[in-house]
């Protein structure tokens, strides 16, 4: 079986460790897997399998001005160029924009000349919500099976549900990777409960111990239990449930010292 996985690039992130969790669950002997990057960089991109092909798309540079920069600015950039005819169409595409609120007309010029290049079996939108990998996975990859991919609480990182509500129905699945993600998305596109499932994010217990094994360790003379956490200081990690813990742990007596790793609004 061919399976493709689309993503943005290897960066050292959730989204990215989920996916090498996945990949080493997956049977690479019996089943041909590649990973899409948009852009082939990231420290994790040498922890992908040397049975997954990795191929990058190699327009993205071009793309990312139409896609991410605001279609007027675009059009000043083509009309300083002396590119009339462009600087036009992107006006007729931000009045589109702007008239439908609907971004994905960008996506529709960025991707109108990149060609069907991938054909698999199944075609996943791994780094979701994505709206323009959703879009690349649904309009320029060919494949029997089409799936979503959501690992945020879409009420945090979806500011318009346009897109969502126009193309999430042609998947033939959509995973979300806790039950609260799913409640989100569930309250957000009701109409798409049905084909909505959860998949929780793979934790390799073996990898884990192997990496446990690398790196410095601590030289002080600290012989109680030590507690790390590692990830954004940010509520929907929970460490703001930190500190009531180390009060009932300090009051049973343990021996103990609690590390936090990570930088954001809850430091």
């Amino acid at each position: 079986m061919k399976i493709i996985f689309v993503i943005h690039s290897m960066n050292l992130g959730g989204t990215e460790k989920a996916l090498l969790g996945l990949l080493n669950e997956i049977d690479l002997k019996e089943n041909e897997v590649t990973v899409l990057l948009l852009e082939k960089k990231g420290e994790l991109l040498n922890r992908i399998p040397n049975e997954v092909k990795i191929k990058t798309v190699p327009e993205f540079e071009k793309m990312k001005p139409i896609i991410f920069n605001p279609p007027h600015y675009y059009a000043m950039s083509e009309l300083k160029k002396k590119n009339i005819f462009n600087a036009i169409r992107t006006i007729i595409r931000y009045i589109k924009v702007k008239l439908t609120n609907s971004w994905y007309y960008n996506y529709i010029e960025a991707l109108k000349e990149y060609p069907i290049k991938y054909e698999a079996d199944i075609a996943v939108a791994f780094a979701g919500p994505s709206d323009f990998i959703s879009y690349l996975i649904l309009n320029n990859v060919k494949a029997k099976i089409k799936y979503q991919w959501i690992h945020f609480d879409v009420t945090k990182v979806i500011s318009n549900k346009n897109f969502g509500k126009r193309f999430y129905h042609r998947f033939d699945k959509i995973f979300c990777v806790s039950q609260n993600s799913k409640n989100t998305f569930v309250k957000e596109f009701p109409q798409f409960e049905s084909k909505t499932e959860i998949f929780e994010n793979i934790v390799s217990e073996t990898d884990l111990k192997h990496q446990s094994e690398f790196g410095e360790s601590f030289h002080d003379d600290f012989d109680g239990i030590r507690i790390l956490t590692l990830g954004r200081l940010a509520v929907e990690k929970g460490q703001q449930l930190v500190p009531n813990v180390v009060r009932r742990l300090k009051d049973d007596g343990l021996n103990f010292r609690w590390y936090l790793i990570g930088e954001g609004n809850l430091r």
